[in-house]
């Protein structure tokens, strides 16, 4: 069984982060992340948000259109908007031989 973290410490805060990248992220750089809005990429932008201030972490998500888990969206935008996290919804439409999936 792994112990939990000592009260009052940040999982995250002891990643290793080149030095460069803790500085442009002093200077407001945006990081973004991708999310499929499951529990990796959710544990992941929480992850992040632990190192990046809240109004510098961009979540992205690219819809996957007829294959899309049913409130797939709506659970990245509600994260998003309970966390102050930016959110953005990628609309890349290509259509290659009228193929739906794309």
């Amino acid at each position: 069984m792994s112990e939990s973290p000592p009260r009052g410490r940040r999982p995250g805060a002891d990643l290793h982060i080149p030095p460069e990248c803790r500085d442009m992220i002093r200077r407001g750089a945006l990081v973004a992340t991708n999310s499929s809005g499951g529990k990796d990429s959710q544990a992941m932008t929480i992850l992040l948000a632990r190192i990046v201030p809240h109004d510098q972490l961009v979540v992205v998500h690219a819809p996957l259109r007829v294959v899309e888990w049913p409130g797939t969206i709506e659970h990245i935008e509600l994260c998003c908007a309970q966390h102050n996290w930016i959110y953005v919804a990628v609309l890349i439409m290509l259509r290659l031989c009228n193929n739906p999936l794309i």
